[in-house]
């Protein structure tokens, strides 16, 4: 919806050239406008934007998963005492 905006809004050109689906996040936009630093700084702040969504899911992931290990690790040196 942000490039979407930022297109309609006539920040960034329209696309004219198709670059691999591998180029980098920033470059990709870039080539793919003839080299509008518009699209440029729009793909990295869309990027800026989706890491900030994701970010709360992967710091409960991972604490969640070191509680996992924690556990684990508890569980196998109480089963290594054991005679």
């Amino acid at each position: 919806a942000i490039t979407l905006a930022a297109y309609y809004m006539g920040i960034i050109p329209p696309v004219t050239n198709i670059a691999p689906w591998t180029m980098p996040t920033g470059l990709g936009a870039f080539f793919n406008t003839n080299g509008s630093v518009a699209a440029l700084l729009v793909a990295l702040f869309n990027l800026g934007i989706a890491t900030l969504i994701y970010l709360p899911f992967v710091v409960v992931a991972n604490k969640a998963q070191n509680a996992i290990d924690k556990e684990e690790s508890e569980e196998d040196i109480a089963n290594a005492l054991k005679f």
